[in-house]
């Protein structure tokens, strides 16, 4: 007993001593990426944001063909980052103001980074879902038809040399930092869209760092399920929406927090299962302001000091290639009269112009695991995810979707056959989305985070 007990007091004092010197280190830092006023803005294939003559045949835009041009800023496009290292380790967490992202972005920021020798399952990138991000940033022709207009090389490679700017001004900037976890129930937000029941997770949770040097909060994450469409579909301004507005909220109430006047806090807004929850009160440049004010109302009490809860500074990823299967869209759910009459084996094959794999990730921040979704889950899968996630002894599983990639809704069986919006863009079906959970089962189960 007392060999076991000496042993035990060993370990611990040996964790403390490790602690100590190697200390969780963390960098912030917000980028505002300018994309050019004229790119189309990312999102909709509504009629008001379509060009009138369908194709610019004329050759009268520079910057579209199929889209109108973005007009102006309604608010900054940014790239925000939350860099992390402890020992040899990183941890770098990426929120960009942009409908989507795709895989290459992730394997060409990492070329960027090549000075700092981090590696692939280091780096989570995501999505916010605005609809009012830059265009004719995706190779996937179904989505540049659909919603994003026709690929343009400078573009991409424009925004891809901010995100790694963004990055390594974080990475340069670290220093010690006591990191806090802590959660808010947010009424009043979100909506259902599709689902016959009324169902959305309305937990918002925070990951909230202060530097040991002075004291001040430098800003963290938030994870919260919303679609980021309230701009109005034919106001052709760039946004960050409603997601962005969020940030801006919590940045202001740190930066009120801090006691003297020094670099601003950054959050990045890490979205949730948002492949069936929108934002209420329908699409205004008001409503924006006045949800993001009623997010910080119902959060503020979860950020006093009493209700913040310290993280152990420890950080862990792993990231995985999966199989969805072979891309197909179920026509039966996606119209009206005859077609709604087909079968639902009846599917037009979108292989090889959309990927069959995509890419998960698992990232550790003491007892919270973040788990990625590359796309759009609905409320339901992100429960299972989780419940799952605890079945295999993740105390605080956290689900991220559109990250690292966008291979457009997932829903379950029950859902699929509803034939509701995000029935017609599973393009997975049912069986994509349970190969998502089991892959993160499988990183679980081979204990590699």
């Amino acid at each position: 007993m007392v060999t076991k007990l000496f042993f035990f007091v060993l370990l611990i004092s040996s964790f403390h001593v490790y602690a100590q010197s190697n200390p969780l280190l963390v960098g912030m830092n917000s980028l505002d990426m300018k994309p050019a006023v004229g790119i189309p803005l990312a999102g909709y294939g509504a009629d008001e944001r379509r060009l009138p003559e369908f194709i610019d045949w004329r050759l009268r835009y520079p910057e579209c063909t199929l889209f109108r041009p973005s007009e102006g800023y309604h608010s900054a496009i940014r790239s925000k980052v939350m860099a992390l290292k402890q020992g040899q380790d990183h941890l770098i967490l990426v929120s960009l103001d942009t409908i989507g992202l795709e895989h290459r972005l992730a394997k060409d920021v990492l070329k960027g980074l090549k000075s700092f020798h981090i590696k692939p399952h280091e780096l989570v990138l995501t999505a916010t879902h605005t609809h009012g991000g830059p265009g004719t940033l995706s190779k996937k022709v179904p989505l540049q038809m659909i919603a994003v207009d026709l690929y343009r090389e400078k573009n991409y490679r424009y925004i891809l040399n901010q995100v790694v700017a963004s990055i390594k001004s974080a990475l340069k900037h670290m220093e010690p930092a006591d990191v806090y976890k802590t959660k808010a129930t947010i009424n009043g937000v979100q909506r259902n869209k599709w689902r016959k029941v009324e169902k959305f997770d309305n937990t918002a949770g925070f990951i909230v760092a202060r530097s040991r040097a002075s004291g001040q909060w430098l800003g963290g994450v938030v994870n919260f399920s919303v679609h980021g469409g309230s701009m109005p579909v034919g106001l052709m301004l760039y946004s960050s929406d409603l997601n962005g507005a969020i940030e801006h909220e919590l940045e202001n109430h740190f930066a009120l927090k801090n006691t003297f006047v020094g670099k601003e806090p950054v959050f990045l807004f890490l979205n949730g299962a948002e492949g069936d929850v929108g934002a209420v009160g329908g699409r205004s440049v008001e409503i924006i302001d006045t949800l993001s004010k009623k997010f910080m109302s119902e959060a503020s009490s979860a950020f006093l000091e009493e209700n913040l809860t310290p993280v152990e500074p420890v950080i862990k990823s792993a990231k995985k290639k999966v199989f969805l299967g072979l891309p197909a869209s179920p026509i039966k759910f996606c119209g009206e009269g005859w077609i709604s009459r087909l079968p639902k084996w009846v599917r037009v094959n979108l292989f090889p112009l959309l990927p069959t794999h995509s890419y998960i990730s698992q990232a550790q921040i003491g007892d919270i695991t973040l788990l990625t979704w590359p796309g759009e889950p609905s409320t339901q899968l992100g429960w299972d995810l989780q419940n799952m996630a605890k079945e295999h002894g993740v105390s605080d599983p956290w689900v991220v979707g559109l990250a690292n990639d966008y291979a457009a809704y997932f829903t379950n069986k029950e859902e699929f056959n509803e034939g509701a919006y995000d029935s017609c863009s599973s393009l997975y079906g049912p069986v994509g989305s349970s190969r998502v959970i089991k892959a993160h089962q499988k990183i679980l189960k081979s204990q590699s985070i």
